[in-house]
């Protein structure tokens, strides 16, 4: 029979974040903050760890990470929270990162799944999911797609005058 160990050094796994976490959450912040449209912009360690803080093990932080032989190469971080104009719940991502040399795999599938379906045990009424970094996002809406997700509006940015 295999040990634990055994298992999680030979298998892929999605699990829910834990607050151990918290360096493993910084690399890959840091690694996503320079690959992204969003590398022109000041990275704050502080600000990340007050967003893990605030979601890791609360009720409405939905937090996972996804291992491959017991190294951690991705995370996604969302929330639930109430409309603005309605008591109704809606579920939120802020953040799904997989290292590069993970991206050809099913892990963004696995995490999706677990953030779709943590949402609908919480009964929200409607989830959100978003690619803006500027990564992929082809590609990522795509797989979002896949797994029932429509697109429901556009994002535009621009700097300031």
């Amino acid at each position: 029979m295999l040990t634990s160990s055994e298992i999680a050094a030979n298998y892929t796994l999605i699990r829910v974040m834990t607050l151990n976490d918290w360096p493993a959450v910084l690399l890959m912040a840091e690694a996503m903050h320079a690959e992204s449209a969003y590398c022109g912009t000041e990275f704050s360690a502080e600000r990340v760890k007050e967003t893990f803080r605030g979601l890791v093990d609360q009720e409405h932080g939905i937090t996972f990470i996804a291992e491959v032989k017991g190294e951690v190469v991705g995370m996604f971080i969302g929330y639930v929270t109430r409309h603005f104009f309605s008591d109704e719940l809606l579920a939120q991502d802020l953040v799904t990162y997989i290292v590069p040399e993970h991206r050809k795999g099913t892990l963004a599938f696995g995490l999706v799944n677990a953030y779709t379906q943590t949402a609908t045990r919480l009964n929200v009424s409607m989830i959100q999911l978003g690619a803006t970094s500027g990564t992929e996002n082809d590609r990522v809406a795509q797989l979002f797609s896949r797994l029932g997700y429509e697109r429901s509006g556009t994002v535009l940015r621009r700097k300031p005058v």
